[in-house]
């Protein structure tokens, strides 16, 4: 993780929403911090930066690692899907996680897999997993040209 930083490298010491935050108060950040569950942290986490699908055994651990961040604290899934590895998850992927987030009362937003020659389908997409996993959805960014 060190190696893929910028020009300011940092340690990183924390594996979990909570850890996180324990480590912003130790350093006496002053934030107001509300977080989500990003799926590609889920999958990098769980199956690296593979192109496939998760195995049955992946997808629990992921679901795991969403129940324990939304206990933590977490307001639901994040996604930006139309960058690599995360376009790697499939529709059925989200949704199992994010079945996961809605016993919490949370919320799913997406970056969609398109917002150009594919937006309708993407638009399918956000909305089967919103209606599948029974949560809330919002899309979080649209570009419209013309």
């Amino acid at each position: 993780m060190i190696a893929a930083q910028g020009e300011i490298k940092y340690e990183i010491t924390w594996e979990s929403l909570a850890e996180h935050l324990d480590f912003l108060e130790k350093k006496e950040i002053s934030t107001n911090v509300a977080s989500f569950i990003g799926a590609t942290t889920l999958r990098i986490n769980t199956i690296g930066f593979e192109d496939r699908a998760a195995t049955t055994v992946e997808l629990e651990a992921m679901k795991m690692m969403v129940e324990k961040g939304m206990k933590e604290g977490a307001l639901g899934i994040g996604s930006s899907l139309i960058y690599a590895p995360a376009f790697y998850s499939s529709t059925e992927e989200l949704i199992e996680i994010s079945k996961e987030a809605a016993k919490y009362d949370s919320m799913y937003i997406s970056y969609m897999r398109s917002e150009g020659d594919r937006l309708l389908e993407s638009l399918d997409e956000l909305i089967r997993i919103a209606a599948e996993a029974d949560i809330r959805a919002k899309l979080y960014h649209l570009k419209m040209s013309g």
